[in-house]
């Protein structure tokens, strides 16, 4: 019988580095963007800081958009309240 191997999943806790390049910026950058608040701040596992991806997908979604015409985007106006 041949050797079994796990699926490979995406993890679901990233440290700096890797949730930089998750969101497509650099590490500095990043930690520019969580100042400010416009990516989620880290949890603490232990002594090790680390963001999870769901909350730097659900920040991404909340990014505003970059039209060509600086308008909004039509999702975003269907979708406001």
């Amino acid at each position: 019988m041949g050797k079994r191997t796990e699926p490979i999943t995406a993890p679901a806790a990233m440290r700096q580095a890797h949730a930089a390049a998750h969101v497509g910026v650099s590490a500095s950058y990043f930690l520019q963007m969580v100042e400010t608040g416009q990516m989620p701040a880290p949890r603490i596992m232990g002594s090790v800081k680390v963001w999870i991806r769901s909350e730097l997908e659900e920040a991404l979604l909340v990014a505003p958009t970059d039209s060509a015409d600086g308008q909004n985007n039509p999702c975003d106006r269907l979708l406001a309240p």
